[in-house]
């Protein structure tokens, strides 16, 4: 792998963490919707790291879904529940971020949290496979 793309990568797996990070200390803090949020973004920064061994860099949320199928659920590299736990956390970080009545509850944030580890762990797994 070309030496600028794997520092790409660790730079993503980085923010990613960070991510989940914020995400820990806003559910804890009460604040539910900018929790998945947070934790949606730790997913989605790890899907781009990985996307990356592949050549492909979208430029939409929904481009980021598609070529994740695309590249790894439909191949049999990734299992098709991390794509649904990132797609889930998707619609309701938009539904956080977007509608004002939309507050999330600590049940979907403590849910989005623990399914963003899981991804960000099995992203993890997958990069490490390829090095």
């Amino acid at each position: 792998m070309e030496k600028r793309v794997a520092v790409k990568i660790d730079k993503l797996l980085e923010k990613s963490e960070r991510k989940l990070r914020a995400a820990e200390r806003l559910s804890e803090m009460g604040e539910h919707d900018d929790s998945i949020s947070r934790a949606y973004y730790a997913m989605y920064h790890a899907a781009l790291a990985l996307l990356l061994t592949r050549g492909a860099s979208p430029t939409t949320h929904a481009g980021v879904l598609v070529l994740l199928s695309k590249e790894f659920v439909r191949t049999g590299r990734l299992e098709k529940r991390y794509l649904e736990m990132i797609s889930e956390a998707k619609e309701l970080r938009e539904s956080g971020d977007y509608e004002p009545f939309f507050t999330g509850s600590a049940k979907e944030s403590r849910t989005v949290l623990k399914e963003a580890r899981l991804f960000v762990d099995r992203v993890k797994e997958l990069l490490t496979e390829r090095r």
